[in-house]
């Protein structure tokens, strides 16, 4: 039975560095566990980092290429400043030419008059026309103010709204692993203690059980060197019965130290079961808290990708209003379309208006090699010529008038072209903006792809945990009944044992009854 408790005994050594080292076992997957949430961490970092970057090439990129198409423009513009310097100078040689000739009066006069009819019609007409694209201007220029301010109000709020949730999420993230520290620290500093607390309890236990078996054995020679003074008095009759006795005190003596032996190591073993379920409770109490901890931050994972889906849906909206905005210019590129269309149907109009002029020059330099052949009439008709020289000037006056008419066309057309291509540049950064979109939506895609997956695995390294969990609480249950069934035999055997201690005591004492009275009559029949 002595061999059978302590074979017992090292099993449950046995099953309890196996609990050990499951125990060990299982810190070290919250360690991986641990590791896994710094390298999710990092890798969040790391793209948010990228996305930074793509963004602000993004930008620098944009800027580039405005700065780029303003050069041109600049140039452009460089180009049809010399243009109308040309078209200036052309238009004072003309004029210089027509202020040079003379002609008749009367002619000069109806051909002046015609001129002003027309020059007044132009000017009315390039008057309406530019009051209608000053109009169409402010309306596009308002227009597409308007469309940037709501594109610059939506991508705010939505890179507001996601450093919001980048920020808390990191603020959760913080507190959970400062939490899951802390609580680490302080079931290992439990741990600890209780083991060391354990490990003085057994030390004094044995002490005290060394003690009391050395007091018993103490006890128990004393009453054998009694028992053997008393049983020297006796005679060979009586050897017999000493061998027995001394067999049986020797049983006596085993069977005592087997029982104290036995109290202590069943008092023990219950105090270690105790110990390990305790212990046993507190991990399991500390694994349920950890897998909330996991459910709550699984939580905040699905709250973060669903912050994700209400900014894709905001970049959805914005790309229907860049699409809006790019309708718009559309409809504004095939107004000015129109107006360039009639002002090229209004310039074969301005041709024939210039080829007159020409015939009109032609005709007075006619009339000046008629007034050159005509000398002799120089002095009859110096006051006509006169009054056909302030007629001209007059003509020239409303040349400078149209000219100044046509220079304002031209400015108005450049500013139209300008306009034009500021347009197309709007185009371009929108759709800059827009591939901008696209390519941090793939993004921030297969971020949350890799996110799935690493949530995934921490699903599966959880659910592992629990399965190690549920074998090591079926194991411990198997090894808490095992120790009742013990316990229950133990106390049995103990009791078989006690009862057949308490018989041997009754049969030790009517010996040593029988050997008194043998000795009695021994000694009466001497001395008789």
């Amino acid at each position: 039975q002595v061999v059978d408790l302590q074979q017992q005994v090292v099993e449950l050594k046995q099953q309890v560095t196996e609990s050990n080292q499951q125990k060990e076992d299982l810190h070290q997957q919250l360690t991986t566990l641990k590791q896994e949430l710094e390298t999710l961490v990092e890798t969040n970092a790391r793209l948010e980092k990228q996305v930074i970057e793509v963004q602000e090439n993004a930008r620098e990129e944009t800027k580039r290429r405005l700065e780029e198409e303003s050069a041109k423009a600049k140039q452009a513009a460089g180009e049809m400043d010399r243009v109308l310097q040309e078209a200036k100078a052309r238009c004072e040689s003309l004029e210089k030419q027509v202020q040079a000739e003379s002609g008749e009066k009367e002619a000069n006069s109806r051909r002046v008059a015609e001129l002003e009819t027309e020059v007044k019609l132009m000017k009315e007409q390039a008057i309406d026309w530019k009051e209608s694209a000053e109009k169409r201007e402010k309306e596009w220029v308002a227009a597409i103010e308007t469309e940037k301010k709501e594109k610059e109000l939506v991508v705010a709020a939505a890179e507001k709204r996601e450093k919001e949730l980048i920020v808390a999420a990191e603020k959760r993230e913080r507190e959970l692993l400062e939490d899951e520290e802390t609580k680490r620290a302080d079931l290992l500093n439990a741990m600890q203690k209780k083991e060391t607390e354990l490990a003085a309890l057994a030390e004094r236990k044995e002490s005290d059980l060394i003690a009391a078996a050395a007091k018993r054995e103490s006890e128990l020679n004393s009453d054998l060197s009694t028992l053997r003074q008393e049983l020297a008095l006796a005679h060979r009759t009586s050897l017999d019965l000493k061998s027995k006795v001394d067999s049986m005190e020797n049983a006596q003596e085993s069977q005592l130290a087997a029982m104290s032996e036995r109290d202590s190591l069943v008092a023990g073993l219950k105090e270690k079961v105790t110990n390990l379920t305790h212990s046993l409770e507190i991990m399991s109490e500390a694994r349920a808290q950890i897998a909330s901890e996991m459910t709550e931050y699984l939580q905040k994972i699905s709250l973060s990708n669903r912050a994700v889906e209400d900014a894709e849906r905001r970049m959805e909206i914005a790309e229907t209003t860049a699409e809006a905005l790019r309708m718009r210019l559309d409809d504004a590129m095939m107004r000015l379309e129109s107006t360039e269309a009639e002002l090229a149907a209004s310039a074969p109009k301005m041709a024939d208006q210039e080829g007159q002029l020409n015939h009109l020059i032609g005709h007075v330099s006619e009339l000046a090699d008629s007034i050159q052949a005509k000398d002799e009439r120089i002095g009859e008709l110096e006051g006509s010529l006169e009054a056909a020289r302030g007629q001209l000037l007059e003509m020239g006056s409303a040349m400078e008038a149209a000219q100044s008419h046509a220079t304002k066309v031209q400015e108005l057309l450049a500013a139209k072209q300008e306009v034009s291509n500021e347009t197309q540049e709007e185009l371009r950064s929108l759709k800059e903006q827009k591939e901008a979109l696209t390519l941090s939506n793939t993004r921030m895609g297969a971020l949350i792809k890799s996110m799935a997956e690493q949530l995934e695995s921490l699903q599966l390294s959880l659910s592992k945990q629990t399965q190690l969990s549920a074998r090591l609480e079926t194991a411990l249950i198997e090894a808490q009944k095992q120790a009742t069934e013990s316990d229950r035999s133990r106390f049995a055997q103990l009791e078989m044992m006690r009862e057949k201690f308490e018989s041997a005591e009754r049969r030790l004492t009517s010996a040593r009854l029988r050997a008194a009275e043998q000795s009695k009559v021994l000694v009466g029949g001497g001395m008789g």
